[in-house]
């Protein structure tokens, strides 16, 4: 963490593997992910681990959650997609989505939870939340798509490249 005005380093928070995403789940509470697939959450305000729990995944988790904190999509190297339930006390697991033969390298979801995306090498894929079903799945010309996101009324999906291109995807017509 730092200051903004002076740069300043406030605090790190430590682990003991490469960290692959980063999430505020509220103002005070931050979700990371490390290279061993492990979900481990921290207070804000004093830098204190909370508590950490094992992904399904061997190696390599993404993580994007809903901007409400409550909902959150995870994948791996292993090609699957896992859609949480993060509102109760405890993660449920609301669905899984097989559809990559590639490790998965983005994930995102929509600003109102219904849908979610994985990228695995030049594929893209779009899921719908409920009932859990493959909306679309498409290729991007160019290469490995590296980063997704939506934008915040989700109708339009953002995939950012290897070869230096941000391609966007209105989601409500498939284009």
């Amino acid at each position: 963490m730092w200051d903004v005005a002076s740069g300043e380093e406030k605090q790190s928070l430590r682990h003991k593997f490469p960290v692959y995403s980063v999430a505020f789940k509220t103002d005070d509470v931050l979700l990371t992910t490390d290279g061993d697939a492990t979900l481990h959450r921290w207070e804000v305000s004093t830098g204190r681990y909370v508590t950490s729990v094992r992904g399904p995944h061997k190696r390599s988790e993404r993580m994007a959650l809903t901007p409400n904190g409550r909902t959150r999509v995870t994948a791996g190297e292993d090609g699957t997609v896992w859609l949480w339930d993060m509102a109760a006390a405890g993660d449920t697991l609301l669905a899984t989505f097989a559809g990559h033969q590639d490790p998965v390298a983005a994930v995102a979801v929509a600003p109102d939870g219904s849908l979610a995306a994985s990228a695995a090498g030049d594929e893209v894929c779009l899921w719908s939340v409920r009932p859990v079903q493959e909306v679309a799945r498409r290729r991007v010309p160019g290469g490995t798509v590296h980063g997704l996101a939506f934008a915040p009324d989700g109708k339009a999906l953002a995939a950012a490249t290897h070869d230096n291109k941000v391609l966007v995807w209105d989601v409500t017509d498939g284009r």
